[in-house]
């Protein structure tokens, strides 16, 4: 008998297949690696400074509680890789057509998706009438690593999970 944990994983590399091939289109191919950059460090600071710009708040006070939330997140997701040292989908299985870069560190959780939830959810907390577009960049974030082939479906969710976690913590803390 299968334990929790194989279910879930068998689960977690079937919705992997339903999103990697599921999905796959010329447009797709050209769009998701772009896209997944969404959740990385330079659209990021971009995206903070535009807001701090529009809302006319200052720096200080819209970029701590985010920059403290990334930290933390960052100290999580690099634990929790080492911890449980998931191999990528593109080591694992031969069906998976990589659309980045491969990378070195493991697959479990997501750092692409735990930090664009942290900016988003912290951002979002500040500034609630952004959230109707930040969520939503941060699940496209979600579903890139996904279809680019560099995580699991589990991977993210986990990510999302520790990055809006975070946010709120250092929310309620600050």
């Amino acid at each position: 008998m299968a334990t929790f944990l194989e279910r879930l994983q068998r689960w977690d590399a079937a919705l992997f297949r339903a999103v990697h091939q599921g999905l796959r289109s010329r447009v797709m191919d050209i769009f998701m690696p772009r896209l997944t950059h969404l959740g990385g460090p330079t659209f990021s600071a971009l995206l903070m400074l535009a807001i701090a710009w529009y809302s006319a708040r200052t720096v200080y006070d819209l970029f701590l509680p985010t920059l403290v939330a990334l930290l933390v997140t960052q100290l999580l997701v690099t634990a929790l890789k080492n911890i449980y040292a998931r191999m990528r989908p593109y080591d694992r299985f031969a069906f998976v057509q990589l659309l980045a870069k491969p990378l070195k560190d493991y697959s479990f959780p997501s750092g692409h998706t735990a930090a664009a939830f942290t900016i988003a959810v912290s951002l979002s907390i500040q500034l609630p009438m952004y959230t109707a577009v930040l969520l939503p960049i941060a699940l496209i974030v979600a579903l890139t690593r996904v279809y680019i082939g560099v995580h699991y479906p589990f991977d993210c969710a986990a990510g999302a999970s520790i990055g809006a976690g975070s946010a709120a913590g250092i929310a309620w803390v600050l």
